[in-house]
């Protein structure tokens, strides 16, 4: 992804999340295409996807689920059997589910 679709997609949610948005790293003046910067700004774009899904650990906002590829929404039943450890559950048919939720695996 590009530094401006990672802007594009923070302008979007920070309306929903407000104060608790996680930082973008800082704009660059002029382009940069040394190796110590890339790496710097994908480590800084790392961290930011990361606690942005701190935030929803199941993106329900479909453009942060267009962001991340996932194109399947998600399904708001509970599990009718499974085996659960703590918030986190493996039902039946290759499903995991958390919380309410399930994502088919490899989602």
């Amino acid at each position: 992804k590009t530094f401006r679709e990672f802007q594009a997609l923070g302008a979007v949610l920070l309306n929903r999340f407000g104060s608790t948005f996680p930082q973008l790293p800082p704009v660059a003046l002029f382009a940069h295409f040394d190796d110590a910067f890339l790496t710097e700004r994908s480590a800084a774009l790392a961290i930011f996807l990361e606690e942005l899904l701190e935030l929803e650990p199941l993106p329900r906002v479909k453009v942060l689920r267009d962001f991340l590829g996932i194109r399947q929404a998600l399904p708001l039943e509970k599990p009718q059997s499974s085996i659960c450890d703590s918030s986190v559950c493996v039902a039946g048919a290759g499903q995991v589910v958390a919380g309410s939720h399930r994502l088919p695996v490899g989602v």
